[in-house]
């Protein structure tokens, strides 16, 4: 047999073997169950990197007991001001998931739950979990500076306590396409969000914390709470960013849980999600975001359970709509083509 023939049989013996793991693969039961969502532990996230247009940093999910406090170093460096700062829980007892139940701390019935972050400088960043919180068993901090986008941010302005201030950005455009970013400043805490959307606490009688509210496509405006402590100086900013992968339009809320299909896909732990809410009153707003107890009623909204096909949003009670964005941020891998 001269080398002609042997490349051929090799080539013909290689071609049958090909179409024999071809038939194997699609005699495969077509109604066999996907496999479930696996949420690792840790995040199958980028490693952070540094260069001229964005910088990224997260901690991975953290253990913090209830009653504590840890500081992070994240050494990003450059100006905090920039910095994009998204908090999770993660509840590992309780059904809510991958969560955002109780951001910037609740308190009801004399428990103080959820957690916060507060401290952020250009280095360190410190993380805090009220003392009989329990959404919040895992916490993970994550930190970038966007790429350039269309955005307005004030300066840091001084609030009094009891008052609104109006915010003229004139971003112009469909306001449904803006995303607010709110930061508090003060003495005692730094930057911070603890109290975000406000925070009750002595069955009425103290009210923390700040929100934004009246967002329309040229102002907004930020109301800071009473006896508020954590919002002594507040920056505001107004961005256009990319359109999301997922929107789920404005949805109509009662009180409950709604469940949202989003059908992403990949990852979720490499997902940035969005929740806005909006009734007559206040127009799309950040009100007791996280959700509150005011007077003994529940009141605001929070997302939770997020898998890579699904998200639920729970209402309790004060808000007529939710709006629920999420950038799938994690990488696409295009099929391998097998050519002759």
């Amino acid at each position: 047999m001269d080398k002609r023939h042997i490349v051929i049989c090799v080539s013909l013996a290689a071609s049958l073997l090909l179409i024999a793991l071809l038939l194997t693969a699609n005699s495969a039961p077509v109604n066999a169950a996907p496999p479930q969502p696996v949420i690792p532990d840790v995040p199958p996230a980028p490693p952070a990197h540094t260069d001229a247009v964005t910088i990224s940093w997260s901690s991975g999910w953290i253990n913090l007991p209830a009653g504590s406090a840890v500081t992070l170093t994240h050494n990003l460096g450059g100006d905090p001001d920039q910095y994009h700062v998204e908090m999770w829980f993660r509840d590992l007892d309780d059904g809510h998931g991958i969560n955002s139940r109780g951001y910037g701390g609740m308190e009801g019935g004399g428990q103080w739950m959820g957690a916060a972050w507060l401290n952020l400088t250009d280095s360190s960043i410190t993380l805090l979990r009220h003392a009989d919180d329990i959404f919040a068993d895992r916490i993970r901090v994550r930190i970038w500076v966007p790429e350039p986008m269309p955005e307005y941010c004030t300066a840091w302005a001084t609030i009094n306590a009891g008052t609104s201030i109006t915010i003229n950005h004139a971003m112009g455009g469909n306001v449904d396409d803006s995303i607010v970013r709110l930061t508090f400043r003060s003495a005692a805490h730094g930057v911070n969000q603890r109290a975000y959307g406000g925070l009750e606490y002595g069955g009425g009688m103290y009210f923390l914390g700040a929100h934004w509210y009246n967002l329309t496509n040229s102002s907004v405006q930020v109301y800071r709470n009473g006896q508020d402590i954590f919002a002594e100086q507040v920056q505001l900013c107004v961005a256009i960013p990319d359109p999301p992968n997922y929107d789920s339009g404005w949805v109509d809320l009662v009180e409950g849980t709604v469940v949202l299909d989003h059908g992403l896909g990949g990852s979720p732990l490499l997902y940035r999600v969005r929740l806005d809410t909006r009734n007559a009153g206040l127009g799309i707003n950040s009100y007791m975001a996280g959700g509150e107890v005011v007077n003994v009623t529940p009141t605001g909204a929070n997302w939770e359970n997020l898998t890579n096909e699904t998200i639920s949003v729970v209402n309790r009670g004060g808000q007529e709509q939710v709006r629920v964005r999420i950038w799938a941020t994690y990488p696409v891998y295009l099929p391998v083509i097998v050519r002759n």
